[in-house]
């Protein structure tokens, strides 16, 4: 009933359910399964739940209404994007029901609305028709790599030559791919960070041309006072081999240092995240509706009882969408928790945040403190996350902006 009711409301151009007017973008977790065991994983790795097709229509069809609306709500007629990212567990494992959706929102999608897809995948099932199948829909591929072989060995024996082998086959399939639609995503952890410096080359050399570093959500002991150092050091030499390579071809290879020259600057007191924003939503397989797949329980191996204490509730489960906690109460929500408190009201267990100069500009989950051992201080941040975004902002401030190469050229020493 409720789904026959989303699709005629859709087809007839009436409103959505109150609350979903600036819903753009959908993130389907489409199984909770995965074909690796990465020691770093923040999923439950007992939940093997798939999503239904049923659920995974009824959440498209509620993006395909909101995305209708917003586009008869523009004047100007400009283009309305629907922004659906497929995410797992290991995605790829429901290779058939992330075609069912493409081909129905392709069918489906009202007049006007651009589709975009996206797919987070550790690239082991990326074989050839898949990969045919992903061109052809435009889709943005991120792609998970702990980096060269020391590193990726914690992922499981032998992954590392079954990637190797993959972008090998991503340059077969078809050479824009590495330039335009696929970015590798390295997650930082104190066992594989002596390898950043050694891993941006090697993707480098494979002809990837989109890296960008995160550092792992999560509680890691092997962080060390030599490792936090390690750290700074490989950061360093990941600067200065990425800005050989822009001033060599103008391309910004590490996406953490990119910026323009017309960025605005940034804004004090900006939201930590956009997760109560009411811009997006992710759905997984049980039709739990909520602003960031991590405020699910089984996204949060390692969490605390504090962390679990204060986690922003679900919106409500897609298998009743008229049901589902309004935008404008969701914000209220998740911005009111005390985790999401200002920036500047944050500490490590060294420092403020409030002095340092970066405070407008780094991120840090706010969740992150929360799996943080025997504390209940919703301001606490692990100090490698702070240790990370310090070495990543302070040489985003020196590298050249993006637009801006044939000058930095000129400017290079011959």
């Amino acid at each position: 009933m409720a789904a026959r009711l989303l699709v005629a409301m859709r087809r007839r151009r009436m409103k959505v359910p109150p609350g979903f007017s600036r819903l753009e973008g959908l993130t389907l977790i489409v199984t909770n399964r995965c074909n690796l065991r990465c020691r770093y994983c923040y999923q439950d790795r007992h939940d093997t739940t798939d999503m239904p097709w049923e659920r995974a229509k009824a959440a498209v069809d509620l993006l395909l209404a909101a995305s209708g609306e917003r586009r008869a709500r523009d004047s100007a007629g400009g283009e309305t994007v629907a922004k659906i990212a497929f995410y797992g567990g290991e995605p790829l494992l429901k290779e058939a029901l992330i075609r069912k959706v493409v081909t129905y929102v392709r069918r489906e999608a009202p007049e006007g609305v651009i589709p975009r897809f996206s797919l987070f995948t550790n690239g082991l099932l990326l074989g050839e028709a898949v990969l045919g199948f992903l061109v052809e829909h435009g889709f943005e591929i991120q792609l998970s790599s702990d980096g060269v072989a020391e590193a990726q060995e914690d992922r499981g024996k032998g992954t590392f030559e079954r990637l190797d082998r993959l972008f090998d086959r991503f340059a077969a399939c078809d050479p824009r791919l590495l330039r335009d639609r696929v970015r590798v995503a390295l997650t930082i952890t104190a066992r594989n960070v002596p390898h950043l410096a050694a891993s941006a080359a090697y993707f480098h050399r494979k002809g990837v041309r989109r890296l960008v570093f995160d550092i792992a959500t999560g509680f890691d002991p092997g962080w060390t006072p030599e490792r936090l150092d390690l750290l700074e050091s490989q950061i360093e030499a990941v600067y200065r081999f990425a800005l050989r390579r822009f001033l060599h071809t103008g391309i910004v290879f590490v996406e953490n240092f990119r910026h323009e020259s017309q960025d605005p600057p940034p804004r004090p007191g900006k939201r930590e995240c956009g997760a109560g924003r009411g811009t997006s939503i992710s759905v997984d397989p049980y039709g739990t509706v909520t602003g960031c797949g991590f405020f699910l329980p089984y996204l949060r191996r390692g969490s605390t009882k504090f962390l679990d204490e204060n986690v922003p509730r679900r919106r409500g489960t897609i298998d009743r969408p008229e049901a589902l906690i309004p935008e404008t109460a969701y914000e209220r929500h998740v911005y009111g928790n005390p985790l999401w408190n200002d920036k500047a009201e944050k500490h490590t267990p060294i420092e403020t945040c409030r002095s340092c100069e970066f405070v407008a500009q780094c991120h840090v989950c706010p969740l992150s403190g929360g799996y943080l051992p025997g504390h209940r201080d919703p301001n606490l941040i692990p100090i490698w996350n702070c240790r990370f975004n310090k070495a990543i902002l302070s040489r985003k401030k020196k590298f050249p902006p993006a637009d801006t190469w044939l000058a930095s050229l000129a400017a290079t020493p011959a």
